[in-house]
């Protein structure tokens, strides 16, 4: 009777410990999807600096992305969510040129009926150059 006992008490604890691990694998599992759903769901955008300058202490939509050099692209950032007006990229922009700050032409956007936002999605975005009444500003546009 007490070796049945012992039996018993081994497959037990033997299968409490197959359970425990199965229920281990299932929340990592469970982990590992949920993650990678959440990667998923960002928006990634690449800059091109098309100003025929080298911009310095270059910010866009509040990362900050330092010196680029003209005709350089950065590596593909990431975004919680990207703001457009009518299509065309509307993030709050500024950098250094020549040691002059410049901020961006979006600012002028100033109806809003077209503004939205996405939340993912891949996007490169050229970084051009505007000049308005002796004034330069930084011009996003979407290719």
């Amino acid at each position: 009777m007490e070796n049945k006992t012992k039996t018993s008490r081994h497959k037990m604890i033997h299968e409490f410990k197959l359970h425990k691990t199965i229920l281990f694998g299932l929340i990592v599992l469970l982990g590992l999807g949920m993650s990678a759903c959440t990667k998923a769901n960002q928006v990634r955008v690449k800059y091109i600096n098309k100003t025929d300058s080298e911009l310095k202490c270059l910010i866009i939509g509040n990362q900050r992305i330092g010196k680029l050099d003209k005709n350089a692209e950065t590596k593909y950032l990431p975004y919680k969510v990207y703001h457009f007006d009518s299509g065309l990229p509307d993030e709050t922009t500024e950098a250094k040129i020549d040691g002059q700050k410049v901020n961006d032409y979006s600012q002028f956007y100033w109806c809003g009926t077209s503004k939205y936002a996405v939340e993912e999605g891949t996007f490169d975005i050229e970084i051009h150059k505007v000049v308005e009444q002796d004034k330069v500003y930084l011009y996003l546009v979407k290719i």
